[in-house]
């Protein structure tokens, strides 16, 4: 769980070094577009949802109540169950919008962390502590091979697919195993603990009443479960099958913005529409730490033209855009919107005059030409007016 608060915490203060390598790591791995790869990384992605731990689970609930283990019984459906919602209250807590990719899967809802990650740690997890006891050396290490390759495939195919960045995918699966080891101790399922299945010999080959070494066999082997392995099995690959068929972005429209980060200058402003007054002057809100946004205008990632994103400064220091001068070109801008994350690149940072910025301004706020955004706020207080503004333009980031 500490893993996840401090991730959790960092995301929430838009801390620059893990807001860039998470953009980069994402660019890296993201595969848009469709076809053959998209399709068998839906399949694979689909191990992380709920109705894969039912298929898996249901059927391992109903064997452990046959060999009458209630806490286990208990233990498996607490932890199948509760992962969903635990996962949306961390969710809702951090608010984290989702990447934001040409040509890659829409998907609603937040980022952090990832839900699928976090349900394949929890069915992984499980199946190590409730089988443990019961297997031998070398099963024990393939289950947890598998367990481990399982949630990173998942994990992977998140990212693949655009649907989150990758400390979205860590935290989840940290959550995944810290709620699995947290409720197995709790409830005394812990391998040796009371509540769990009876532990083999694994000190060596088991013997039977002569002394001589007797076959391996466990109970993953016995009879009985083996149609259960095989239903939940045969349920899973149903599931992953017939998983609802993503939709692709052929191109993504602009979006009403709610915020923009500036990771470098660990800025994070909400966004209110706002209008030109009579003067013909963009009024922002009051507020220094809240930006507006032009709302007559282009929306950010439209296809063409200047949107335009205005905040105040205070003479005597504050406000959101305060150090907006200190981007540099390449620096990233993050815009975001109820259910998208749009990332632009700095290319230009200027303060102009007044009368400069007044000449410029048909070229700079155009509705036409290369898609891209403006950052403005007052410049150079004298004592009793502004006498420049700085303007920041930046560009969508495609690659």
């Amino acid at each position: 769980m500490v893993v996840v608060i401090l991730l959790g915490a960092l995301v929430r203060a838009v801390w620059p070094p893990l807001i860039e390598a998470d953009a980069d790591g994402s660019e890296a791995l993201v595969v848009p577009g469709s076809g053959a790869e998209i399709d068998v990384l839906r399949v694979l992605t689909a191990a992380g949802l709920p109705e894969a731990r039912l298929a898996l689970l249901g059927p391992l609930a109903l064997w452990l109540s046959f060999r009458r283990r209630g806490r286990l019984v208990l233990f498996v459906v607490i932890a199948g169950a509760l992962i969903g919602p635990i996962n949306t209250l961390v969710k809702l807590a951090v608010d984290r919008a989702r990447p934001a990719h040409e040509g890659t899967i829409e998907m609603a809802g937040l980022s952090f962390p990832s839900g699928h990650s976090a349900g394949a740690a929890v069915l992984a997890a499980v199946l190590v502590v409730v089988f443990w006891p019961v297997l031998g050396p070398t099963r024990r290490r393939l289950l947890v091979g598998v367990g481990i390759a399982g949630a990173v495939v998942v994990g992977y195919t998140r990212v693949a697919l655009g649907a989150h960045f990758p400390s979205d995918v860590v935290a989840g699966w940290s959550i995944g195993v810290a709620w699995v080891l947290i409720l197995a101790v709790v409830l005394h399922v812990w391998p040796g603990q009371w509540g769990a299945l009876p532990v083999r010999e694994v000190s060596g080959s088991p013997r039977d009443k002569s002394g001589r070494a007797a076959p391996d066999v466990d109970l993953i082997s016995s009879d009985r479960i083996r149609p259960l392995l095989v239903v939940a099995l045969c349920a899973a690959a149903t599931v992953a099958c017939s998983s609802p068929e993503p939709t692709v972005a052929a191109a993504r429209t602009g979006v009403v913005p709610e915020a923009v980060e500036l990771p470098t200058l660990s800025v994070r402003a909400p966004v209110e529409p706002v209008d030109i007054a009579a003067d013909r002057v963009l009024a922002p809100p009051a507020d220094p730490d809240v930006l507006g946004w032009w709302q007559e205008g282009r929306r950010p990632g439209d296809q063409h033209g200047a949107a335009l994103l205005a905040g105040h400064t205070v003479s005597t220091g504050g406000g959101a855009l305060e150090r907006l001068e200190d981007l540099r070109v390449g620096d990233p801008v993050l815009v975001r919107s109820a259910d998208a994350a749009l990332r632009f690149e700095v290319v230009d940072v200027e303060v102009m005059s007044r009368a400069d910025l007044t000449g410029r301004a048909e070229t700079l706020f155009s509705q036409d030409g290369a898609a891209r955004i403006l950052l403005i706020t007052c410049e150079d207080w004298d004592g009793v007016d502004w006498r420049s503004n700085v303007v920041v333009q930046a560009t969508p980031v495609t690659r």
